[in-house]
């Protein structure tokens, strides 16, 4: 498969804001625009797709914003009449493929070849070839276009670069030859940032969580989404005539909704002899052909009404209690582990309704107690198999010693299933704005990933809280790695520091990282998922250091802003706003720190006042929107966070009142 080229910006510096202008163009350049005139035209076919037509419309849109032209779009019966095709390289042509007119440009490279979500992008003469799958393909190909020779850069989904073209003249580097295909098939950067539709299109995400509108490709969704088994199989309309559909555990069957506190389910427990009702969740018996059954009518029902559903997930809970009776404990005894049953059941759903969904992939996880691939059951050609990395250290790679165990199943799944995805993590779900210091390993896992058969990957990360560790930039980083893992993530994160701060605070913000990065791995600690502090990898020293580049950061940013305010308006609030991390580490550690700093003449760089910093603090926390701190957190967990913080040093300062006074 070809790999696309490194195309890192060198001049970085001219794609900072909407009001930036592109670099003097060369002499070989061909002129796109002059004037607020160009001779260019956008070409589509005849029956253009909904995605050719937006394609065309979102390249008109950028170029008249760059260049303030308004370029026209012709259909192939149009250009032929016209005499236009006669001469393809003197055409001046934007030709959205595929077409008869793009085919006949690219000559031996078969478009409906292509690979899925795959582009091409060519420059013929003076024209281009702007191409791909069907689906997706078009419209990824003008977004590489405006993003290698136009400059544009969407780095939110409310911050995009567009430069602007001096006095209204587009010229760019004619020379174009690509051919790119996705190595994943799917693709979601799983952050609140970026659950909005248009953002991750121009992401070149497909995921499901995104809403993307059909006229820009639509996105790959599910039926049922995660952790699925009781949405497809309620306890409560079934349990109390089929008890015996769910798990037996101790030699009764039981059941358990977890954090369900309706009164539907208040009711449904008092009909619940005490033996049935589990202390924890409980699951399904998929070993029960009966439960099957019922389990494929309700999905089929669900397909029907939802057309456009790629997937169906069928997967345990989230949690253990699994079933033990003699059917599935002598499944799971077989293959050598709990997913025994599971995918046996999963098989015979799928198997079921392939022939009225033959597109259809039944997903199912491999997920903690289910996670060891089965020595005898192999999935179906339809089933998905999302195997889950919550155990693994994310200071490490997947490849490393310390990630062994996941790595060794990861490799054995790839052997047997046709169809794997990964659901990776990449934030701290225990306190979403601590530091987690896991840039380094976030490509070479995708590329572990990618050369072991995976096809679909989602990154986990801070889905709930419009701040935490650098976000902005996590998501855009993991976008560009998983639409190409082969990208340098080092002058990916550069690039992005110098378009979304300012090109003036690279060399402190990658000081920064490294600075973080080296402490996790010097400390050898496992930098799992759920963490509520960072005592075992963080010290003095390192806090001190970090403390005074984020200092640094600022300064830089104030004086920017204060000599530039139309160039770098917002850029203090935004490195403000990455220096959260740290002021949360200072109002944890500020006792521990504070004694170590004194009784070994230290130096520390923690708030002078922690009590009117601790509520600064959550005033930031208000001027940004955070409504939740971790994943699974009700309001008053909350809020419960934000008094503990202030409340640890007003009862210093009440104790301190009282010592002075006697």
């Amino acid at each position: 498969m070809p790999t696309l080229r490194q195309t890192i910006l060198k001049g970085v510096a001219v794609f900072i804001t909407l009001a930036s202008t592109l670099a003097a163009p060369a002499a070989d350049d061909v002129v796109i625009a002059e004037n607020g005139a160009t001779e260019y035209a956008v070409l589509l076919p005849d029956d253009a797709s909904e995605v050719q037509k937006t394609a065309a419309e979102e390249l008109r849109s950028y170029l008249r914003q760059i260049a303030d032209v308004d370029t026209r779009v012709i259909t192939e019966s149009e250009a032929t009449a016209a005499g236009r095709l006669a001469t393809l390289e003197t055409a001046s042509l934007f030709v959205i493929g595929p077409s008869a007119t793009s085919q006949r440009a690219l000559g031996e490279l078969d478009e409906s070849k292509i690979g899925y979500d795959g582009i091409v992008l060519k420059n013929v003469g003076s024209s281009f070839v702007l191409s791909g799958s069907p689906e997706r393909g078009p419209l990824y190909a003008v977004y590489e276009f405006l993003e290698r020779k136009c400059g544009v850069r969407w780095w939110t989904a409310q911050e995009t670069t567009i430069p602007r073209a001096v006095n209204g003249r587009l010229a760019i580097d004619p020379t174009l030859d690509l051919v790119y295909e996705p190595r994943f098939l799917s693709r979601e950067s799983y952050y609140l940032g970026a659950f909005d539709g248009l953002f991750a299109a121009h992401s070149r995400c497909n995921g499901d969580r995104a809403p993307i509108p059909r006229e820009y490709g639509g996105h790959r969704t599910y039926a049922y989404g995660v952790h699925s088994s009781f949405a497809l199989i309620p306890p409560m309309k079934y349990f109390l005539e089929h008890p015996d559909w769910f798990s037996e555990i101790d030699g009764v069957r039981k059941v358990c909704l977890p954090g369900d506190y309706s009164q539907e389910y208040r009711e449904f427990k008092e009909k619940l002899q005490p033996e049935q009702l589990a202390e924890k969740g409980t699951q399904l018996c998929f070993s029960n052909d009966e439960m099957i059954a019922e389990l494929i009518k309700n999905a089929r029902e669900t397909l029907r009404a939802n057309p456009d559903v790629f997937f169906l997930d069928v997967s345990q809970n989230d949690w253990d209690n699994w079933c033990t009776c003699e059917k599935c404990r002598a499944a799971d005894e077989e293959d050598g582990s709990h997913i025994g049953s599971i995918l046996r059941a999963v098989n015979k759903v799928a198997e079921a309704l392939e022939d009225e969904f033959p597109d259809l992939l039944v997903e199912t996880l491999a997920y903690k107690y289910s996670r060891t691939p089965p020595k005898v059951t192999k999935p179906r050609k339809n089933v998905l198999i999302r195997l889950c990395s919550i155990e693994c250290s994310f200071s490490q790679p997947i490849d490393s010693e310390e990630n062994k165990s996941f790595r060794d199943d990861l490799i054995a799944w790839s052997q047997i299933a046709d169809n794997l995805f990964v659901w990776d993590y990449v934030t701290d779900f225990g306190l979403y704005l601590l530091p987690f210091p896991n840039g380094r390993v976030l490509a070479p896992n995708l590329r572990f990933f990618a050369d072991h058969h995976v096809v679909g990957v989602m990154e986990q990360g801070d889905y709930h809280s419009p701040s935490g560790d650098f976000v902005e930039m996590r998501n855009w980083l993991l976008s560009k790695l998983l639409w190409n893992p082969e990208l340098d993530p080092e002058a990916l994160r550069d690039e992005f520091v110098a378009g979304y701060y300012a090109p003036e605070l690279v060399n402190v913000y990658r000081d920064y990282f490294n600075l973080l990065c080296d402490a996790v791995e010097s400390s050898g600690c496992h930098l799992g998922i759920y963490r509520m502090d960072v005592r075992d990898w963080m010290t003095l020293d390192v806090l001190n250091r970090a403390t005074k580049l984020q200092n640094q950061a600022r300064e830089i940013a104030e004086k920017l802003e204060r000599e530039r305010p139309d160039l770098h308006r917002g850029l203090t609030d935004k490195v403000r706003r990455g220096s959260a991390p740290l002021q949360l580490v200072w109002l944890q550690e500020y006792k521990t720190f504070k004694k170590e700093a004194q009784e070994k003449g230290l130096e520390f760089l923690g708030p002078d006042d922690p009590l009117q910093a601790a509520r600064d603090f959550n005033a930031q926390l208000d001027a940004i929107g955070l409504t939740r701190h971790r994943e699974a957190c009700w309001k008053e967990y909350y809020e419960q966070f934000r008094h503990d913080l202030v409340a640890q040093f007003e009862e210093h300062e009440n104790e301190s009142e009282s010592t002075r006074k006697e």
